[in-house]
């Protein structure tokens, strides 16, 4: 299913747990399990980049990027990720900067997803919320989030393109914007 939509980075990354004491049997077991864990997770995150992925496309507004819940060296390994994905042919994202003419009546106020089925039947929009999250399965939702969509999508900066010549440097895009906030962090 290809997937669509205004989505915020969620927090990820955990601290170290500092301990003062020698850590007992079951700390160092817990210990190498996490450990374990993690060489999983990173075995599996590399080895999914070599999958064929169905085609995906995402406008994230830059406040998404601007929030801090995790260190600056979380958020830099997120913003590359972000742009690690982009350089895969079937995925687009955009950037949705302050300064964007965004329609307010045209979109909704919390974030969401499409996720666009081979059977047209089979399309839902899942729509974010900090109470319950709504999965929407109607033509007419669907109609509704489509179109705002396509209306974050027109008014977002181009796609993260990495692409070297004169014109990189002479027109706004998402990657001048996501280098911008790299050099923030």
């Amino acid at each position: 299913m290809p997937a669509r939509g205004v989505r915020t980075m969620p927090p990820s990354g955990r601290r170290p747990v500092r301990r003062a004491r020698a850590p007992s049997r079951a700390h160092r077991w817990t210990d190498r399990l996490g450990h374990r864990a993690a060489a999983v997770a990173a075995e599996r995150s590399g080895a999914s980049l070599k999958l064929s992925h169905p085609p995906g496309h995402a406008v994230i507004h830059e406040a998404a990027l601007l929030m801090q819940f995790v260190s600056a060296d979380v958020m830099r390994r997120q913003i590359e990720h972000l742009v690690k994905m982009a350089e895969l042919p079937q995925v687009r994202i955009q950037l949705l900067p302050f300064q964007a003419a965004v329609n307010a009546a045209a979109t909704p106020g919390a974030p969401f997803g499409i996720l666009d089925g081979r059977v047209p039947e089979l399309s839902t929009v899942y729509v974010e919320h900090p109470v319950s999250s709504v999965f929407l399965g109607d033509r007419e939702h669907l109609a509704q989030y489509n179109a705002a969509f396509e209306h974050l999508s027109a008014v977002a900066l181009s796609p993260i393109a990495l692409r070297a010549g004169r014109e990189c440097y002479t027109k706004r895009d998402s990657l001048q914007l996501i280098q911008h906030l790299l050099y923030l962090l």
